[in-house]
């Protein structure tokens, strides 16, 4: 059986600050996350976000939030947000 391609994990640039903020270990599970899980299958372990975040997903690692998109023509998921569960849907 063949293995779906994986796909590329993009971060912007205010996600990619809001991940070096963070504490290092809960950094380091998100990104192992993100790098590893949602490479293999954005949709299998996020949840798609109703509006106004019509297009985005969310997944969680403890008390954390990621917030990404997914462009399945590119196969490029864009991390666009990194942040505790009380601030990741607040108005940016």
């Amino acid at each position: 059986m063949t293995r779906p391609a994986r796909y590329e994990v993009a971060f912007t640039r205010a996600a990619r600050r809001s991940l070096h903020k963070l504490p290092l270990t809960v950094a380091q599970a998100l990104h192992e996350l993100l790098t590893g899980p949602v490479a293999d299958n954005p949709y299998r372990l996020g949840k798609q976000l109703d509006a106004p975040y019509d297009g985005v997903w969310s997944t969680r690692r403890g008390d954390y939030r990621a917030l990404y998109t997914i462009d399945e023509a590119e196969k490029i998921v864009t991390v666009i947000a990194v942040a505790h569960r009380r601030d990741a849907y607040r108005a940016r």
